[in-house]
């Protein structure tokens, strides 16, 4: 696959500016409650097939110590090696449906489909959004091979290739295309709010692990504060997607409409 020659971002001069990190935030987190209730539901279906990968885990677990010693053991590990491949393929499939659902809640927001609905059809773009990210995986990862910072420049520069699927259509290297389109001219300032966004987060999450380092490991207490901690992650997830879509809706209305064809 031919790509272009490293590019080294430039801060270009446009007529607008990207909306500063705060008020993104702000907006961000005003979106998520006005359709919280779907994003909720996308939440609990990941988290739903994380239940599902947990239990032949548990079942592996038990069946070993139930029958440890006995020539049963073999067979029931070749066939839980199979069940547990499967469920993470399960995984993997629902991960990818419910961030593409969350996308399309924002593309038809206010969504007025009932949350099984927009599941339904975020279901269709499981495959094209998995290929566009091992694509972008891909390239990123041979930049990075040969040196580190083309490496972090594309990245950046194909950061909105699953918008540019789910939003205007274009698919494989296309996505990738328009993606870097958006993103030229704009590449520091994209950074930039990225990068504050991730600090902000990173606070807040060292904020919300705080309290583990006054208990002990083992302890009940310790226990039920990461039994609190871990679904905030989860909860936290649509902000940064929002957060993101956001960007790549300014950037849409800054440079207007892609010069690349829609297969």
């Amino acid at each position: 696959m031919q790509q272009d020659q490293t590019p080294v971002p430039q801060q270009t001069t446009f007529p607008k500016e990207i909306t500063p990190s705060i008020e993104l935030i702000k907006n961000s987190i005003s979106i998520y409650r006005q359709a919280f209730k779907k994003f909720f539901g996308m939440i609990l279906i990941e988290l739903a097939s994380i239940i599902i990968m947990a239990v032949p885990v548990v079942m592996f677990v038990i069946f070993n110590y139930t029958f440890r010693g006995k020539k049963i053991i073999p067979i029931l590990n070749i066939i839980f090696g199979i069940i547990l491949l499967l469920a993470l393929f399960a995984v993997i499939y629902i991960s990818i449906a419910t961030k593409a659902g969350m996308y399309l809640i924002l593309k038809k927001f206010p969504p007025q489909e009932k949350v099984k609905e927009i599941f339904k059809e975020a279901r269709k773009y499981v495959w094209k959004f998995f290929v566009v990210g091992v694509i972008v995986f891909v390239v990123v990862l041979l930049w990075s091979l040969l040196l580190i910072i083309p490496g972090i420049i594309f990245s950046v520069y194909y950061t909105f290739s699953g918008w540019a699927l789910i939003f205007e259509g274009h698919e494989n290297t296309n996505a990738l295309k328009r993606s870097k389109e958006l993103v030229k001219g704009y590449w520091w300032a994209v950074v930039g709010r990225f990068f504050i966004f991730g600090i902000i987060i990173g606070i807040f999450f060292l904020i919300l692990s705080a309290p583990l380092l006054f208990l002990s490991k083992g302890t009940a207490p310790y226990a039920l504060w990461q039994f609190i901690k871990q679904p905030a992650q989860f909860f936290i997830s649509p902000i940064v997607v929002i957060y993101s879509y956001l960007i790549f809706k300014e950037l849409v209305k800054i440079k207007g409409p892609s010069k690349i064809l829609v297969k």
